[in-house]
This record gives structure tokens, C-alpha cells and sequence, in this order.
């Protein structure tokens, strides 16, 4: 993996896939339900 602190996420989401999991990403705040971010899939746009 990356030597940074700032691993990109294109970078995380190849490791995650190629072991056979999917990369997720979301957001909470307090005393709210939690978003799930989109956009950082190679078939999403």
C-alpha cells in the first residue's frame, strides 16, 4: 500500500475489491442517520 498518510481511495477501493469486498463510505453526525457518499466507483459518474 501507499507510504502516505492520505492513501487515495482509488487506491483503497482496488485492495478491498481484489479481496473480494466493496468499499463503502459514510457519514454520521450526532442525532442524525448516517449518508452513504457516492461517486468513488469506477462505474459510477
Amino acid at each position: 500500500m501507499e507510504n502516505r498518510s492520505d492513501l487515495m481511495l482509488s487506491t483503497l477501493r482496488s485492495y478491498v475489491e481484489a479481496m473480494g469486498g466493496e468499499l463503502r463510505l459514510t457519514v454520521s453526525f450526532p442525532g442524525q442517520r448516517e449518508v452513504e457518499l457516492g461517486g468513488f466507483g469506477n462505474d459510477e459518474a
